[in-house]
């Protein structure tokens, strides 16, 4: 949703997800809350960062249980590939993730050239 919105697309389609990385349990019955943010786009994607936690009702406990980054491409109305407009990033925390994108980026293309 964060990517469409973004994108200002219904369409968008998920080109990778770099490692899952389960930091705790989720258990029967817990809540769980999803947060995501476009850290930075090429000309078609968006890199989204993740992160979800927990909280179980009964004790008001919160988690951080889950953080991943993925890459998803938003597609025209003839199924191809299409622009979206560039993250301008405002906090410290965005201008972090948008600062360090290259870098993830590179490990991808890296990790895709690897045989598997």
């Amino acid at each position: 949703i964060t990517a469409m919105k973004h994108a200002r697309r219904q369409v968008v389609v998920t080109a990778s997800i770099d490692s899952v990385d389960f930091l705790s349990s989720a258990h029967v019955g817990d809540v769980l809350e999803l947060e995501a943010n476009v850290t930075s786009t090429g000309r078609t994607s968006m890199e989204v960062y993740v992160r979800v936690k927990s909280q179980n009702l009964q004790t008001g406990e919160e988690r951080l249980t889950t953080e991943s980054f993925l890459t998803m491409v938003a597609m025209g109305d003839d199924g191809k590939p299409t622009p979206v407009p560039p993250v301008i990033p405002e906090s410290e925390g965005e201008k972090k993730f948008f600062d360090t994108a290259p870098a993830r980026r590179e490990h991808r293309k890296q990790r895709a050239k690897t045989p598997r």
